[in-house]
Protein backbone atom coordinates (compact mmCIF):
# COMPACT_ATOMS: atom_id res chain seq x y z
CA UNK A 1 0.00 0.00 0.00
CA UNK A 2 1.31 3.31 -1.28
CA UNK A 3 2.25 5.64 2.25
CA UNK A 4 1.20 9.49 1.93
CA UNK A 5 3.81 11.58 2.16
CA UNK A 6 4.67 13.29 5.69
CA UNK A 7 5.89 17.09 5.93
CA UNK A 8 9.51 17.41 7.95
CA UNK A 9 11.39 20.21 8.54
CA UNK A 10 15.33 20.52 7.57
CA UNK A 11 15.90 20.98 11.34
CA UNK A 12 14.08 18.00 12.28
CA UNK A 13 15.68 15.91 9.90
CA UNK A 14 19.34 16.98 11.31
CA UNK A 15 18.02 16.36 14.78
CA UNK A 16 16.74 13.04 14.20
CA UNK A 17 20.14 12.25 12.46
CA UNK A 18 22.22 13.41 15.74
CA UNK A 19 19.83 10.78 17.46
CA UNK A 20 21.09 7.76 15.15
CA UNK A 21 17.10 7.63 14.50
CA UNK A 22 18.02 8.36 10.66
CA UNK A 23 20.95 5.50 9.20
CA UNK A 24 22.45 8.89 6.97
CA UNK A 25 26.22 9.98 6.61
CA UNK A 26 27.03 13.46 8.69
CA UNK A 27 28.99 13.87 5.22
CA UNK A 28 25.69 14.05 3.58
CA UNK A 29 24.29 17.08 6.16
CA UNK A 30 26.14 19.88 4.64
CA UNK A 31 24.43 22.10 7.21
CA UNK A 32 26.61 21.80 10.23
CA UNK A 33 24.65 24.38 12.45
CA UNK A 34 27.04 27.17 13.96
CA UNK A 35 30.37 26.83 15.12
CA UNK A 36 31.94 28.97 17.69
CA UNK A 37 35.36 29.42 18.11
CA UNK A 38 37.08 27.83 21.43
CA UNK A 39 34.79 24.69 21.26
CA UNK A 40 31.65 27.54 23.04
CA UNK A 41 28.69 26.97 23.45
CA UNK A 42 25.88 29.02 21.79
CA UNK A 43 23.84 31.10 23.85
CA UNK A 44 21.88 33.34 22.43
CA UNK A 45 18.39 33.54 23.93
CA UNK A 46 19.33 31.06 27.02
CA UNK A 47 18.56 33.37 30.30
CA UNK A 48 19.70 31.82 33.23
CA UNK A 49 17.60 32.67 36.81
CA UNK A 50 14.53 33.70 34.90
CA UNK A 51 11.11 33.21 36.45
CA UNK A 52 8.94 31.48 33.94
CA UNK A 53 5.30 32.58 32.86
CA UNK A 54 4.00 29.23 34.38
CA UNK A 55 4.50 30.82 37.93
CA UNK A 56 2.64 33.94 36.87
CA UNK A 57 -0.99 34.94 38.55
CA UNK A 58 -2.42 37.54 36.61
CA UNK A 59 -5.59 37.31 36.18
CA UNK A 60 -8.13 38.70 33.69
CA UNK A 61 -9.91 40.41 36.46
CA UNK A 62 -6.97 42.41 38.34
CA UNK A 63 -5.33 45.25 36.42
CA UNK A 64 -1.16 45.71 36.77
CA UNK A 65 -0.13 42.66 34.72
CA UNK A 66 1.98 44.51 31.88
CA UNK A 67 2.98 42.56 28.27
CA UNK A 68 6.16 44.02 26.93
CA UNK A 69 7.90 43.93 23.77
CA UNK A 70 10.17 45.47 21.53
CA UNK A 71 9.06 46.64 17.72
CA UNK A 72 11.38 46.93 15.08
CA UNK A 73 12.19 49.78 12.64
CA UNK A 74 13.46 49.71 8.98
CA UNK A 75 16.52 47.88 8.82
CA UNK A 76 16.70 47.11 12.20
CA UNK A 77 18.03 50.55 13.67
CA UNK A 78 14.90 52.22 15.17
CA UNK A 79 12.56 50.46 17.52
CA UNK A 80 9.79 51.35 19.76
CA UNK A 81 8.85 49.57 22.99
CA UNK A 82 5.38 48.64 23.18
CA UNK A 83 3.65 47.71 26.97
CA UNK A 84 -0.25 46.36 27.08
CA UNK A 85 -2.32 46.43 29.95
CA UNK A 86 -3.91 42.80 30.62
CA UNK A 87 -7.00 43.57 31.81
CA UNK A 88 -7.99 46.88 30.11
CA UNK A 89 -6.50 46.44 27.02
CA UNK A 90 -4.09 50.16 27.71
CA UNK A 91 -1.39 50.78 25.31
CA UNK A 92 2.03 52.61 26.16
CA UNK A 93 4.74 52.82 23.92
CA UNK A 94 8.19 54.59 24.13
CA UNK A 95 10.77 55.40 21.24
CA UNK A 96 14.06 53.53 22.62
CA UNK A 97 17.76 55.23 21.20
CA UNK A 98 18.68 51.59 20.87
CA UNK A 99 17.62 47.87 21.33
CA UNK A 100 20.05 47.06 24.42
CA UNK A 101 19.37 45.18 27.28
CA UNK A 102 20.56 48.40 29.23
CA UNK A 103 18.15 50.85 27.27
CA UNK A 104 14.99 48.57 27.99
CA UNK A 105 15.43 48.05 30.95
CA UNK A 106 15.94 51.76 32.19
CA UNK A 107 13.23 52.55 29.89
CA UNK A 108 10.51 50.16 31.27
CA UNK A 109 11.32 51.62 34.57
CA UNK A 110 11.17 55.07 33.42
CA UNK A 111 7.73 54.23 31.84
CA UNK A 112 6.11 52.76 35.09
CA UNK A 113 7.70 53.86 37.54
CA UNK A 114 5.51 56.88 37.91
CA UNK A 115 2.58 55.08 37.33
CA UNK A 116 0.45 54.21 41.14
CA UNK A 117 1.68 50.73 42.39
CA UNK A 118 -1.83 49.23 42.42
CA UNK A 119 -1.75 49.29 38.07
CA UNK A 120 1.79 47.65 38.45
CA UNK A 121 2.06 44.66 39.92
CA UNK A 122 3.59 42.08 37.33
CA UNK A 123 5.72 42.45 33.43
CA UNK A 124 6.14 39.42 30.99
CA UNK A 125 8.50 39.73 28.24
CA UNK A 126 9.76 37.19 25.70
CA UNK A 127 13.24 35.72 25.42
CA UNK A 128 15.03 38.47 23.53
CA UNK A 129 18.26 39.51 24.39
CA UNK A 130 16.86 43.76 25.00
CA UNK A 131 15.18 41.67 28.10
CA UNK A 132 18.62 39.91 29.74
CA UNK A 133 18.03 42.88 32.32
CA UNK A 134 14.98 42.00 33.70
CA UNK A 135 16.51 42.00 37.14
CA UNK A 136 17.26 45.33 37.12
CA UNK A 137 13.20 46.27 36.53
CA UNK A 138 12.73 43.96 39.47
CA UNK A 139 14.53 45.44 41.55
CA UNK A 140 13.49 49.40 39.91
CA UNK A 141 9.87 48.42 40.43
CA UNK A 142 9.50 45.90 42.85
CA UNK A 143 7.41 43.68 40.87
CA UNK A 144 8.23 39.96 39.42
CA UNK A 145 9.33 39.99 35.88
CA UNK A 146 8.63 36.56 34.04
CA UNK A 147 9.44 35.03 31.08
CA UNK A 148 7.81 33.36 28.43
CA UNK A 149 9.24 30.04 26.66
CA UNK A 150 10.62 30.54 23.38
CA UNK A 151 8.75 30.62 20.23
CA UNK A 152 5.72 30.82 22.22
CA UNK A 153 4.44 34.39 21.78
CA UNK A 154 1.01 33.39 22.02
CA UNK A 155 1.48 33.43 26.21
CA UNK A 156 2.00 37.03 25.35
CA UNK A 157 -1.57 37.49 23.68
CA UNK A 158 -2.57 40.50 24.52
CA UNK A 159 0.73 42.22 23.43
CA UNK A 160 0.93 40.82 20.21
CA UNK A 161 -2.45 41.40 19.81
CA UNK A 162 -1.68 45.27 20.37
CA UNK A 163 1.31 45.00 18.33
CA UNK A 164 -0.90 43.62 15.54
CA UNK A 165 -3.17 47.27 15.99
CA UNK A 166 0.16 49.18 15.94
CA UNK A 167 1.52 47.33 12.98
CA UNK A 168 -1.45 48.98 10.69
CA UNK A 169 -0.57 52.13 11.06
CA UNK A 170 3.48 51.70 11.39
CA UNK A 171 4.05 48.86 8.85
CA UNK A 172 7.25 47.47 8.55
CA UNK A 173 9.81 49.37 7.30
CA UNK A 174 8.64 52.27 8.95
CA UNK A 175 11.44 54.40 10.44
CA UNK A 176 10.91 55.32 14.28
CA UNK A 177 14.12 57.32 14.17
CA UNK A 178 12.18 59.94 12.43
CA UNK A 179 9.08 60.13 15.35
CA UNK A 180 9.06 62.06 18.15
CA UNK A 181 7.80 61.31 21.29
CA UNK A 182 4.85 63.51 21.03
CA UNK A 183 4.07 61.61 17.50
CA UNK A 184 3.90 58.86 19.34
CA UNK A 185 1.22 60.40 22.14
CA UNK A 186 -0.79 61.73 19.54
CA UNK A 187 -0.88 58.44 18.34
CA UNK A 188 -1.79 56.68 21.34
CA UNK A 189 -4.45 59.40 22.28
CA UNK A 190 -6.64 57.88 19.01
CA UNK A 191 -5.02 54.08 19.61
CA UNK A 192 -6.85 54.23 23.57
CA UNK A 193 -10.12 55.95 22.56
CA UNK A 194 -11.28 52.95 20.15
CA UNK A 195 -14.10 50.47 21.71
CA UNK A 196 -13.24 47.13 21.71
CA UNK A 197 -15.62 44.35 21.72
CA UNK A 198 -13.77 42.55 24.19
CA UNK A 199 -14.55 45.73 26.80
CA UNK A 200 -18.11 45.64 26.34
CA UNK A 201 -17.72 48.41 23.93
CA UNK A 202 -15.54 50.83 26.48
CA UNK A 203 -12.39 51.89 25.35
CA UNK A 204 -8.84 50.88 27.18
CA UNK A 205 -8.31 54.01 28.26
CA UNK A 206 -12.03 54.16 30.14
CA UNK A 207 -11.19 50.86 31.82
CA UNK A 208 -8.16 51.51 32.44
CA UNK A 209 -8.73 55.13 34.38
CA UNK A 210 -11.58 53.03 36.27
CA UNK A 211 -8.88 51.28 38.10
CA UNK A 212 -6.90 54.35 39.01
CA UNK A 213 -7.01 55.63 42.62
CA UNK A 214 -9.01 58.77 42.61
CA UNK A 215 -7.31 61.92 43.36
CA UNK A 216 -8.45 63.96 46.50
Amino acid sequence: MHKKPFPISVSSIYRYAALGLFKLSQKLLIRKGRKLKNNMTETRGKMPRLKKIHARNAPRSQVGHWEVDTVIGKSHKSQILTLTERTSRFEIIYKLSAKTASETAQSIIHVLKNLPKKVVKSITADRGKEFHLWEEVEKGLEVPFYLSDPGKPGQRGTNEKSNGRIRRTYPKGTDFSRMTQKDILDFLLTFNQVPRKVLNYNTPFEVFMNFLPCST
